[in-house]
């Protein structure tokens, strides 16, 4: 499935959502380092994974040859919105995958988030996944409210899962069963 497509937001905004390529790099270790810092929401700070340009290029490239789906979203030419579906090649784990989903907090609100979304699970669909697990914080209502949208349910919570400046937050973790 080649995702490239175009939708126009509710401010008449365009929106491109597309595969990553190895071209996004410099875009991509600018972006993790400002949505990090953003929000505390993530597994990660403002100082993102700490990756250098030539070292997201590699990852990029080893992720397309994976069974997963990793897709950007731009609006003139500035990324603002992240995701990626793994996929285990584990025999036994394959009919899984696991979802991280990103947007810059100026877009937050704006429906870019749900598109994303709408093309992980059409993705998974056509791959014939049966299972989307992702964790999100139990205090992060609107991606919580996103997940139930889009048919996630919670199966668990994990105590003290994030650590931040010495304050623990529980995540709760959910599966879409397809």
């Amino acid at each position: 499935m080649k995702v490239n497509d175009e939708y126009i937001l509710d401010d008449k905004t365009k929106v491109i959502i597309r595969e990553v390529e190895t071209s996004d790099a410099f875009s991509l270790v600018d972006y993790i380092a400002k949505v990090g810092g953003e929000s505390d929401n993530l597994t990660f700070g403002s100082g993102g994974f700490g990756l250098t340009i030539n070292k997201e290029v590699e990852i990029i490239e080893n992720y397309k040859k994976g069974n997963g789906l990793w897709i950007v979203a731009f609006i003139n030419d500035e990324l603002v919105g992240n995701s990626n579906l793994d996929v285990s090649s584990r025999e036994r784990l394959k009919h899984t995958s696991s979802l991280g989903i990103t947007v810059l907090k100026k877009y937050w609100g704006n429906g870019i988030g749900n598109l994303m979304m709408k093309t992980m699970v059409n993705y998974a669909k056509t791959t014939r996944l049966e299972i989307i697990t992702l964790s999100v914080r139990t205090d992060n209502f609107a991606a919580i409210n996103l997940y139930k949208k889009w048919g996630f349910e919670i199966i668990g919570t994990y105590k003290k899962n994030l650590k931040i400046d010495e304050r623990y937050f529980d995540t709760y973790i959910m599966h879409r069963y397809l």
